[in-house]
C-alpha cells in the first residue's frame, strides 16, 4: 500500500501540467523544530527538511501545491543530553494554497511521510537501528503560510501535527514539526 501511495503523489506531482491552468515549481529548505506529543522527558530537536514543490493555478487565487521533502526530525532526551532519536522521512504534502496578494499566501492541507530511517543515537556508545519500533508511514494534518520577496525567492512558516502514532507499540505519541522555510521558485 505504501508504494501505491508514493506512486499516487510521484504521478500526481509530475503530470501536474496537464491538468493545470499555470504551473510553478521550485526548490525549499530550512530548519525545523521537531517534538513528539504525550512524552514527559523529551524536548524538541533542530533538525533539518529540503526539498521541491510544484503548484498548480485552479483559479484566480487558489492553487493546488504537491511537495516532496526530506525531512529529519527526533528529539533530545530531557534527563540525558546524551539520547537522541533520529528518524528521516520523505513528507509528501498536498495542499491548498489560497494567494491573498501576489506576494503573501496561506496554505493547508495533508501530509503523508514515509519512514526511511530511525536511529537511537547514544554518545559514547554505539548507534542503534530503531526503525523496526516505528510504522512505515505517518499522517499529519500541514498549515502554513509564505512571503514572496519577488518572483522567485520566498520565506514560510508551516506547522505539521501528526495525526496518527508513528510508534508500533505504543498508541500515544505523535509528531509535531514547525519549519522555517526560504523558498525558489524557478517558475
Amino acid at each position: 500500500m505504501t508504494k501505491t501511495v508514493a506512486a499516487f503523489f510521484l504521478l500526481l506531482f509530475l503530470n501536474g501540467q496537464v491538468f493545470a491552468q499555470k504551473l510553478q515549481y521550485g526548490f525549499k529548505a530550512g530548519p525545523q523544530l521537531s517534538s513528539y506529543t504525550r512524552t514527559t522527558d523529551d524536548k524538541a530537536a533542530l533538525r533539518y527538511h529540503f526539498g521541491a514543490f510544484s503548484s498548480w493555478t485552479v483559479a484566480e487565487q487558489v492553487s493546488v501545491q504537491a511537495e516532496a521533502l526530506l525531512s529529519a526530525q527526533g528529539i533530545n532526551r530531557v534527563s540525558d543530553s546524551d539520547f537522541k532519536m533520529r528518524t528521516l522521512y520523505l513528507n509528501v504534502p498536498l495542499l491548498a494554497r489560497y494567494d491573498f496578494t501576489e506576494r503573501t499566501s496561506a496554505h493547508a492541507g495533508l501530509q503523508a511521510g514515509f519512514l526511511l530511517r530511525a536511529k537511537l543515537k547514544v554518545e559514547g556508545y554505539d548507534t542503534y537501528d530503531r526503525k523496526e519500533a516505528y510504522k512505515p508511514m505517518d499522517l499529519a494534518f500541514s498549515f502554513g503560510g509564505e512571503y514572496r520577496f519577488n518572483n522567485n525567492i520566498g520565506a514560510g512558516l508551516r506547522f505539521n501535527l501528526g495525526m496518527t502514532s508513528f510508534h508500533r507499540e505504543d498508541n500515544e505519541p505523535h509528531q509535531r514539526t514547525v519549519q522555517i522555510f526560504a523558498a525558489y521558485h524557478l517558475r
